[in-house]
């Protein structure tokens, strides 16, 4: 693994991190139904992120996850990287009608 890349991973989780400590702050201060879309979505995106680092290091094997020999990862990764945009899509869209 080369330098870049590690310190990409680092920088991409340390600010994942921070960004999912505030919206956890700030969702216990606001209870706006746009807000908490806003908040979800942050929140699943750095699910994002973390599960494919783990996935790209090896950590977690895609070939593991079987169930009755239907492989999960497909339908995990499309769904966990997909989630999130729709959320914000949402949230961006209660905004605008609210106004």
């Amino acid at each position: 693994m080369g330098d870049e890349l590690f310190a990409s991973i680092i920088i991409r989780i340390c600010f994942g991190l921070f960004m999912s400590f505030t919206a956890i702050l700030f969702w216990s201060k606001n209870r706006d139904l746009a807000w908490t879309f806003m908040i979800t979505g942050s929140l699943m995106l750095y699910l994002s992120t973390v599960f494919s680092i783990l996935f790209s290091l090896k950590v977690l094997v895609p070939e593991y996850f079987t169930i009755l020999g239907i492989g999960f990862y497909d339908v995990f990764s499309i769904f966990i990287t997909n989630v999130p945009f729709l959320l914000f899509s949402l949230a961006f869209i209660m905004m605008l009608r609210k106004k």
